[in-house]
């Protein structure tokens, strides 16, 4: 790539001054992964990276070493090169990407072999969004049995969202517990219980408030990494079944659908 094209396209990012929230200092290392990617060879050295990015030979130098820290980039005498866990920047963003069209085809089996809906939910922010769903012709003449993508729940009020907070880390769920506010917020040790629960289980299963006939179960999603990145949930009308008797019938299919999914998450 030409040096002053990139420098023309890049220099209001890795100069930027006078915007008390902005990290440079982010940003300039994120320029020097992308030298890698904007090259194309594997391995450069200091100088190649510092007439690729535009940055100082002193940035580029600095940055190199904490990423080398950071386990993101090796060192094979004066040339480096980019390790596996940088994959992981953006194992996200593929996931998330891909997975209504990868999930599908898996929701469409379950809901044909069961005759119950089912979907697939992600965690934005404090709600869970549903981006996948199948659903039988039943649905039509139930409404608790009719998830629309694109629906938002808050989290610790859905199966999908219990499975999806009971596999965040401890810094990740305290945040999510300190965000609730107003009555919500006295519900906090209650929450909290419920997801330590899931988190031993494995599983969620819960109960419909608007439909005592009704149960959801749902199962963690998770990419090639290990991090759970969706929830899978089936939604299941039972006026008979106790929570065993469905567990005992639902959830090892579910557990399998799951997995098969998390597989295609590379």
């Amino acid at each position: 790539m030409n040096q002053s094209v990139l420098n023309q396209s890049v220099v209001h990012d890795i100069f930027r001054s006078g915007d008390s929230g902005y990290m440079v200092s982010l940003a300039r290392g994120l320029h020097v992964i992308q030298a890698f990617c904007d090259d194309g060879r594997g391995q450069l050295t200091i100088a190649e990276i510092n007439r690729i990015s535009g940055l100082s030979r002193t940035v580029v130098s600095r940055c190199l070493y904490t990423l080398q820290e950071l386990g993101f980039v090796g060192r094979d005498g004066r040339n480096f090169f980019l390790l596996p866990k940088v994959l992981k920047l953006g194992y996200g963003y593929v996931a998330a990407a891909d997975l209504p069209v990868l999930a599908q085809p898996i929701l469409n089996m379950i809901t044909e072999g069961t005759g119950s809906a089912s979907a697939v939910s992600v965690l934005e922010g404090d709600e869970v969004l549903y981006v996948a769903k199948s659903a039988p012709a039943s649905a039509a003449n139930i409404v608790a049995l009719s998830i629309s993508i694109g629906n938002r729940h808050p989290a610790h009020e859905t199966a999908s969202g219990l499975v999806i907070l009971a596999n965040l880390n401890e810094a990740e769920f305290n945040e999510y517990l300190e965000n609730m506010d107003g009555d919500e917020a006295e519900k906090r040790d209650e929450i909290e219980t419920r997801v330590r629960n899931v988190k031993r289980e494995g599983f969620a299963q819960l109960g419909l408030v608007f439909a005592t006939s009704m149960r959801a179960i749902a199962v963690p999603i998770k990419n090639i990494v290990g991090k759970t990145v969706a929830a899978m949930v089936v939604t299941i009308y039972d006026e008979h079944s106790s929570d065993k008797e469905l567990e005992a019938k639902y959830l090892p299919m579910l557990q399998k659908s799951a997995q098969n999914l998390s597989m295609k998450l590379v």
